[in-house]
């Protein structure tokens, strides 16, 4: 029972010592041992220094100016109100205080995909994040807003990381017409291929890219026909560049020259100049299809036997993230010789 009676002493005095602090708070509207000035000493200075019992206190009446109770209350304006005695700001406003002063000493910026945010609410200067120029301001990065175009790469057709990559709202499936990101790509692919009308086999191997508009291509091919006592070879190369254009938000166009030629395992050797035209589409997702036809001028010995050189290639494909699932058609015409043509699968791999 005595230590019962002893924490019940010592809570008590606790009690009483924390609301002493806290009533001296609300009657002085601030800190512990502020209290409001009263008036001349009289208990009744808050009512202007009138007694209702006819008497002046203070020598005050009720058609007085001024009393030394209101003069009291114009000293504590800035802590309350005469008539409701409140406080004008307590312990929120100096925890607002004291999270204002926190922000406007500076942060560390937070950058993210497509929206920047910032700590420094004062700070207003330019700057570069993730590849692009931008006007930090009061807490918020504007990308481009405030554009220099002295140090902004050039726009124009650009391309995204492969074909359906993306959909970032311009509408373009793979080639965008104003861009200044990513102005390159580049592609690699191999086939096979199995002719209808004899023995040939082939497998046919590429690397294709543009910068904007400018387009580059290198390919080669090599093709085997078993026979009954050996197997005759023939290989074909080929290295060019073209114009590859937009059309429209699902296409490009293909047109361009190359230089053409054709080897046998005989020591035979024909070259000359081709032109290519072509369309790669890209419908609805995942699919794609792709068709170009080339014509050259080719000559055996370098004198007046000249002859033409066809190809005709179609195909349909599958895309599978960078990676593209090819199946289509193959046609190839030397001269006047029996043409080769015939089913082709293959792959290609963007970058």
């Amino acid at each position: 029972m005595r230590r019962v009676r002893s924490t019940l002493l010592v809570l008590v005095a606790l009690v009483l010592a924390s609301a002493a602090p806290l009533m001296a708070q609300r009657r002085g509207g601030g800190s512990p041992g502020h209290s409001t000035p009263r008036s001349g000493g009289s208990p009744s200075g808050s009512h202007g220094g009138y007694s209702r019992g006819g008497g002046n206190s203070g020598g005050s009446s009720r058609g007085g100016n001024a009393s030394p109770s209101s003069g009291g209350s114009s000293q504590s304006g800035a802590q309350g109100s005469p008539s409701s005695g409140r406080p004008t700001s307590g312990k929120i406003g100096a925890i607002k205080r004291s999270a204002a002063a926190a922000r406007a000493s500076g942060g560390t910026v937070i950058v993210g995909r497509g929206v920047y945010l910032g700590g420094c609410w004062d700070c207003n200067y330019w700057g570069w994040y993730h590849g692009y120029w931008g006007w930090y301001r009061g807490g918020w990065w504007y990308p481009g807003r405030y554009r220099e175009p002295v140090e902004q790469p050039a726009e124009g057709q650009g391309y995204m990381p492969y074909p359906y990559a993306e959909n970032d709202g311009t509408g373009a499936t793979f080639v965008e017409e104003h861009t200044s990101r990513r102005p390159s790509y580049g592609a690699v692919s191999g086939q096979f291929f199995s002719d209808v009308g004899s023995t040939t086999i082939a497998g046919r191997f590429s690397l294709e890219g543009a910068y904007r508009q400018i387009r580059g291509e290198a390919e080669y091919g090599n093709y085997a026909e078993p026979l009954q006592s050996s197997t005759d070879h023939l290989q074909t190369l080929r290295v060019g560049v073209g114009y590859q254009p937009r059309l429209g938000n699902h296409a490009y166009l293909i047109a361009g020259i190359a230089g053409r030629g054709v080897f046998l395992d005989d020591g035979s050797k024909a070259g000359g100049p081709e032109g290519e035209l072509g369309v790669q589409a890209f419908p609805m997702r995942p699919f794609g299809i792709g068709i170009t036809g080339r014509l050259a001028a080719l000559t055996w010995s370098g004198a007046n036997d000249y002859f033409t050189f066809r190809e005709v290639n179609t195909t349909g494909s599958f895309f599978i993230g960078r990676m593209e699932l090819q199946v289509g058609w193959h046609y190839m015409k030397v001269g006047d010789t029996p043409a080769f043509a015939g089913p082709v699968v293959g792959t290609r791999v963007w970058f």
